[in-house]
């Protein structure tokens, strides 16, 4: 069934189906040997006629012809990857750009997307820029969000963080994510909502600050203390900091993050307070990464 959404799967990326690190490859051993699934020349699984037949025999329809490009089999594999990694997301669900209707003029093959997360109900866009993409393709990615309407939200995965410029990615939305794609990275979007910031501020502040009415910080202590929490880089708040701090050029912010935001925040914002924490010690529930 995921082979008949998604078309392609990567070898590696099987066992998050199976949501285990051995038994998944007596699973694919066992299609293989049945004939329900075959390897593409990629080096990826694909629905075989015999698999096709069977979903065909519960229901399933086959006739729309699949495209083999080189460039759409790229994307449809990435595609597969992030929502191979996120199927056992409870709070997260993972919605393919083909399953998105695009409301806009532009088709869906114009636009740059993947797809959408939706994490505890809050959707974000999502875009993908892998490392051989050069600046012309990440221009076109910066592009296709400025004509965004829909979408507050975005999240950006990237695979060499140092070709970002974050001060060209600000738009006026409310986040804009950008999130350096690695297992433990895309397991802990699962936890953005599940950090305790209350436990945190308390272990720093006890009950000095308060949380703040202000776009550019989370708390306050209303007279001079400001407050501002990263768990990813989010460019539209970095955007505000630095425009509250030139204009308060008196003035310092804390800035709370984790200690992998912790070297590109201060390059944005030099000679601040940074607080770099562990954030899975803070995480309510059980918190898993990825080995």
């Amino acid at each position: 069934m995921f082979l008949y959404e998604y078309h392609f799967l990567k070898c590696s990326d099987a066992k998050f189906l199976f949501n285990t690190s051995e038994y998944y490859r007596r699973q694919i051993s066992d299609l293989l040997n049945n004939d329900y699934i075959k390897k593409h020349s990629t080096g990826t699984y694909i629905l075989s006629d015999n698999g096709k037949k069977y979903l065909k025999s519960l229901g399933y329809d086959f006739s729309t012809k699949m495209a083999y490009s080189k460039k759409y089999i790229e994307r449809q594999v990435l595609i597969s990857y992030i929502a191979a990694v996120l199927f056992y997301k409870s709070n997260i669900k993972f919605i393919p750009s083909f399953k998105l209707k695009d409301k806009e003029i532009f088709t869906i093959k114009s636009r740059r997307y993947i797809g959408s997360i939706v994490i505890n109900k809050k959707e974000y866009l999502t875009y993908y820029i892998s490392q051989k993409q050069n600046k012309k393709y990440i221009d076109s990615v910066f592009y296709d969000i400025q004509k965004e309407k829909e979408y507050k939200n975005i999240i950006i995965f990237v695979e060499d963080i140092s070709k970002i410029d974050l001060n060209q990615f600000c738009f006026g939305l409310k986040e804009v994510l950008i999130i350096e794609s690695s297992l433990n990275n895309l397991d802990k979007l699962g936890y953005i909502s599940k950090v305790n910031w209350s436990q945190i501020i308390q272990s720093l502040y006890q009950d000095k600050v308060f949380i703040s009415e202000y776009n550019f910080c989370d708390y306050t202590d209303r007279k001079r203390k400001f407050v501002s929490c990263f768990y990813f880089i989010d460019t539209e708040k970095i955007n505000l900091l630095k425009y509250f701090l030139k204009e308060n050029k008196d003035k310092k912010v804390d800035i709370i993050c984790s200690r992998e935001c912790l070297v590109l925040l201060e390059k944005e914002m030099p000679n601040q307070n940074y607080y770099p924490i562990e954030f899975d010690s803070f995480i309510k529930g059980e918190f898993n990464i990825y080995e």
